[in-house]
C-alpha cells in the first residue's frame, strides 16, 4: 500500500505544477471542454475535499479555471490508490462535487460554477467500476431522470382554489399552506 501512496503523491506533486496540469488537461479532456475553456487561466486550488479516512485510497487535484466567456469552472481530478476499480467512485465524485459547489454557495442568486470530474486510475486491472452515478441505480433511466431533471413542483400560489377543494383531505393542508401569508386566515 505504501508503495501506491508514493506514487499518488507524486502524481499530485507533479499535477501539482500548472505546466504539467495544463499539458495533462490538454491531453486528457474531452474536446468540447478543451473549446469551451481558457487553458491559459488555469490555477490549482489549496483544497482538498477527501475526508480523512479515505486519504490512504484517494488523492485529489482542484484547479480553477475561466471559461472563454469568462466565468469560472473547475476540474476535479480523483487519483485512485486501489489495486482494484472502487465500485462507488461515482458516488464519491458527486460528493465532492457538491462539498465543492457548497464552497460557492451564496445568500444571494448566483451562477454556481461548472464543474468537470476526472479519475485517473492506475490499478492492476482493467477499470470497471460504474462510470456515473446513475449506474449505480437500480433503474438508471428513470434515476436519471427524475434526480438529474427538474425537481417537481407543486405551486399552491399558481394554483387555483377550485383545484384545491377538489382533494377532501389533502385540500385543507393545501388551502392553509397557500394562504398562510393572508392577514385574516379565519374568513378564508
Amino acid at each position: 500500500m505504501t508503495k501506491r501512496l508514493h506514487h499518488d503523491g507524486l502524481a499530485k506533486k507533479i499535477l501539482a505544477d500548472p505546466i504539467a496540469s495544463q499539458e495533462f488537461l490538454s491531453h486528457y479532456l474531452p474536446e468540447p471542454c478543451k473549446d469551451l475553456l481558457d487553458m491559459n487561466t488555469l490555477k490549482i486550488e489549496k483544497e482538498s475535499y477527501v475526508e480523512d479516512n479515505l486519504k490512504q485510497k484517494f488523492s485529489d487535484l482542484v484547479c480553477s479555471i475561466k471559461t472563454k466567456n469568462n466565468k469560472k469552472a473547475f476540474i476535479y481530478v480523483l487519483i485512485e490508490a486501489e489495486v482494484s476499480p472502487n465500485y462507488w467512485i461515482a458516488f464519491k465524485l458527486w460528493k465532492y462535487m457538491f462539498l465543492l459547489l457548497e464552497r460557492h454557495k451564496t445568500k444571494k442568486k448566483s451562477e454556481l460554477p461548472l464543474i468537470i470530474p476526472m479519475v485517473v486510475y492506475h490499478g492492476n486491472q482493467s477499470f470497471s467500476a460504474p462510470r456515473s452515478l446513475w449506474e449505480l441505480f437500480s433503474e438508471p433511466s428513470i434515476a436519471k431522470e427524475f434526480m438529474g431533471g427538474d425537481y417537481q413542483l407543486v405551486d399552491l400560489y399558481a394554483m387555483p382554489d377550485d383545484e384545491i377543494k377538489k382533494k377532501a383531505h389533502l385540500g385543507m393542508m393545501e388551502y392553509f399552506m397557500k394562504y398562510v401569508h393572508a392577514r385574516d386566515i379565519l374568513k378564508l
